[in-house]
């Protein structure tokens, strides 16, 4: 299988549900065309959920939960690589099933 690079400045918008319909569209693609997903900085997309103190985080809270159903339905191999792990939502940590951590 190929290695598709998501580039996170082509998937996040900042118009709500944009970044979803985006998404949507690369799990379609790499599903059609049997390829290795690599978020590279995956912890500005799957970042920690917070409280909800306006809409904003309320949105923010059901982007991440989104994207988890996305990976979880998803038949292929999803890379996630970031320098900042514990910025990462407690959800997507429990659901990986390999890590590799390095002193770099």
């Amino acid at each position: 299988a190929d290695l598709f690079r998501v580039d996170l400045s082509q998937v996040v918008s900042k118009y709500i549900g944009e970044t979803e319909k985006n998404l949507a569209r690369v799990f379609e693609r790499a599903s059609n065309n049997d390829v290795i997903l690599f978020f590279d900085e995956a912890d500005a997309l799957f970042g920690k959920r917070t409280g909800v103190k306006d809409a904003h985080d309320r949105y923010a809270n059901i982007e991440v939960s989104h994207l988890m159903n996305q990976i979880e339905a998803f038949d292929g191999i999803v890379v996630l690589a970031t320098n900042n792990r514990e910025n990462i939502d407690s959800r997507v940590l429990r659901s990986i099933d390999f890590t590799i951590d390095t002193d770099a």
